[in-house]
């Protein structure tokens, strides 16, 4: 079986020496990691960092950094990028555009292959709210997301706040979450509740589950479980992806450490009677439909 991840944030890393060769310890990704879990498909977000400690200036310069490490991991074959010497196709993302001030300065980021964007990350920004600080999406929000969509850039509300998500929903072709889970199994603040799942459901969007322990509330396996099964009452087999959050946090659920994993976990739920066609869904087949889509 492959597998695909929405999201991951060793770029971060990378940017500060870290190897896809010799990986640090804990470090989730790897050749080694990848390899061994069968992973096909990943996302790997270019983080903007916190604008409350960082200047737009310095967020962007971050930002770049690891734009120039995505570009040094991968390998260009047939039009696309594959994790160096591997099987990994590997989709460049934004997670923030905390350090944009125009739709204009967005396009010089495009030109890199971007294939989906955040709008922000969990503060407020100039294109709408967060889930810390909810607001509507603003004009320059709606420019930003009509830019992404002519580019034929995904839209990821993982950080979004209830009112921008609703509002990119009312506008965007293409929207997703890349790493969140449900609400009404752990109340966090990051998880979406049932009216948004089902709202993601009508879009036939995606919505990448989190290894992250407090987005799980709780490190077992059973606990993530109950997220997706929660999904799956909702009716949305059709949604449903892993968004692990490798590389990105520092707890991530009991035997889902390294992208290594993902077989184990998959093998756990097919015991516990998820269907084949369910369980390939889940873990490769939605998020390659959904990237296949233009």
């Amino acid at each position: 079986m492959f597998f695909a991840d929405l999201h991951c944030d060793f770029l971060s890393k990378a940017a500060q020496g870290a190897s896809f060769e010799k990986p640090e310890s804990g470090q989730a990704i790897s050749r080694a990691a990848v390899e061994g879990g069968g992973l096909r498909l990943l996302g790997m977000a270019a983080f903007c960092g916190d604008s409350q400690m960082l200047s737009r200036e310095e967020m962007a310069a971050s930002v770049k950094a690891q734009l120039e490490a995505y570009e040094a991991v991968t390998e260009q074959w047939n039009g696309e990028r594959y994790l160096a010497g591997t099987q990994v196709r590997a989709l460049l993302t934004l997670e923030g555009l905390d350090y944009l001030q125009s739709a204009q300065e967005l396009e010089a980021f495009l030109q890199k292959g971007v294939a989906s964007a955040g709008l922000m990350w969990n503060r407020a920004n100039a294109l709408g709210g967060s889930v810390h600080e909810d607001a509507p999406l603003t004009a320059m929000g709606r420019e930003i997301v009509e830019l992404l969509e002519r580019c034929g850039v995904k839209v990821d509300l993982a950080h979004a706040g209830r009112r921008t998500f609703y509002d990119v929903m009312d506008c965007c072709e293409c929207p997703f979450v890349s790493h969140a889970n449900v609400y009404s199994v752990t109340e966090h603040p990051r998880n979406l509740d049932d009216a948004q799942i089902r709202r993601l459901i009508e879009r036939k969007g995606l919505l990448g589950i989190s290894f992250y322990v407090p987005f799980a509330g709780g490190d077992t396996y059973g606990q993530l479980r109950r997220h997706i099964e929660h999904v799956l009452d909702l009716g949305g087999q059709d949604i449903l992806a892993f968004g692990s959050d490798f590389d990105g946090c520092d707890q991530t659920v009991r035997g889902l450490d390294t992208a290594e994993k993902y077989p184990a976990f998959a093998e756990y739920l097919r015991l516990k009677g998820m269907s084949n066609t369910v369980l390939e869904k889940l873990c490769f087949g939605n998020a390659a439909a959904f990237f296949a889509r233009r």
